[in-house]
């Protein structure tokens, strides 16, 4: 085996021999190895594994680490030498080239029938490259004839990505309006403005993030901007742009980060309830509880089985932060099966 069908893996799957942004540091040190190499900051820590660094963060007052991202440095194979990889990884793909072409990769995620996206950059050394289902990026060196793969870095969200293609939806001046409109006034404005073709997601996607980032950073106006999110979120499940799975996904998601930069107490009442939140991510599971319960790593012959138990997982990580949060005890040992079954998951 090689870098090549290494970094195919990733892409695909979205994980590195099964490790991703869904496990917490414990369950990394079981997969890659337990490492000396960890930094701390606030309520944030990395880990180098060698070849991957894993990142994790926490909310107030939580004891728990809650994962964020990863990358693959391969980069490092070049500057530090095949060594870097020893372990797990070398284990399973055998001594790694320090340089992976990304040409080669292209075609040979093609063969398989997953396509990479190309983002716009600012950065001249490099061109970056993005796989919707999996949210993986792909940070190559901008060498026209043999540029190689420098890092792969999953998940980045699609937000981030519809951010760098386009910016259809309105500004802030916009996101003003809406806050202060009844609500047949905001359906007017939509049915006027909103995107009904090919780029109707990307404007969703942009007008979440401008929301967003009216949460973020006005206090004053973070409840009813919440409330906008929520209503946005569910206007574009409602046209049929998003599915369950990925309107579910989205609110949790949205939930758990007003939690972890501490805005809970400002949006108490705004958010939906805990039992609303894990029952949404369980009724958008696209597997049953006993293909979860069964240990199994798709082939890369069927996309379709690794993308719905990469959905399954993310559907639990989201939903399992709320379990001691449940009132309902049927809700609560359903979602605990779930949580149980969850390593099973690609």
């Amino acid at each position: 085996m090689s870098t090549s069908d290494l970094v195919v893996d990733i892409v695909a799957r979205g994980n590195v021999l099964g490790a991703d942004h869904t496990c917490s540091p414990d369950q990394v040190d079981r997969i890659l190895g337990i490492t000396s190499a960890e930094n701390r900051h606030r309520r944030q820590m990395w880990r180098d594994y060698g070849l991957v660094d894993f990142f994790w963060e926490q909310g107030p007052g939580e004891e728990n680490w809650r994962g964020t991202h990863f990358t693959v440095q391969l980069h490092r194979l070049g500057s530090a030498g095949p060594q870097v990889a020893a372990g797990p990884i070398e284990k399973e793909y055998g001594p790694l080239q320090p340089h992976l072409p990304f040409h080669a990769l292209r075609t040979a995620l093609a063969d398989l029938g997953i396509d990479l996206v190309e983002l716009p950059t600012t950065n001249v050394e490099f061109r970056e490259y993005w796989q919707p289902e999996s949210m993986v990026s792909l940070l190559v060196t901008d060498d026209r004839l043999d540029g190689g793969v420098y890092a792969v870095t999953a998940p980045l969200r699609a937000e981030t990505a519809a951010r760098r293609t386009s910016d259809p939806a309105p500004g802030g001046h916009r996101i003003d309006h809406l806050l202060q409109a009844t609500a047949s006034q905001r359906q007017a404005w939509l049915n006027r403005h909103r995107s009904k073709g090919v780029d109707a997601p990307n404007w969703w996607l942009s007008l979440f993030l401008h929301i967003e980032a009216t949460v973020n950073n006005r206090s004053d106006q973070r409840a009813e901007a919440a409330r906008l999110y929520m209503w946005a979120v569910r206007q574009a499940h409602k046209t049929g742009t998003f599915s369950d799975a990925e309107t579910a996904i989205r609110i949790a998601s949205f939930s758990t980060a007003r939690h972890v930069r501490g805005h809970s107490d400002d949006l108490a009442g705004v958010l939906p309830a805990p039992e609303a939140i894990v029952r949404a991510c369980l009724d958008a599971l696209p597997i049953t509880l006993d293909q979860a319960q069964t240990p199994c790593r798709p082939s890369l012959d069927d996309l379709d089985a690794i993308r719905a138990s990469r959905q399954a997982k993310n559907l639990i990580n989201l939903a399992a932060p709320h379990l001691d949060r449940l009132h309902g005890p049927h809700l609560a040992a359903e979602l605990n099966a779930w949580i149980t079954a969850m390593p099973n998951l690609a």
